[in-house]
């Protein structure tokens, strides 16, 4: 649904986007103790409620990459390159 609901993730997300892009900072890294105090202000109630990535999977790395490797999809380099 757009726009993203204010108390989603990603509606958080964009209005950090808009505040910045209001203030004239560039898109990239910001380090928050930089920032003025007026928008340290403005930032404040989206950052009081942690960022979680908008889709979080729980997978076990190991045994895909094993499968994939016995199908040979994935290739283990080091383990050739041992013999």
């Amino acid at each position: 649904m757009w726009p993203p609901s204010p108390r989603s993730p990603a509606g958080r997300q964009r209005h950090i986007r808009d505040i910045l892009t209001a203030t004239g900072i560039q898109d990239g890294p910001v380090t928050l103790d930089r920032l003025p105090a007026g928008v340290r202000a403005s930032l404040a109630p989206h950052l009081a409620v942690p960022l979680t990535p908008l889709v979080r999977v729980e997978a076990d790395l190991t045994g895909l990459l094993a499968a994939c490797i016995a199908s040979s999809l994935v290739t283990d380099v080091a383990a050739e390159t041992s013999v």
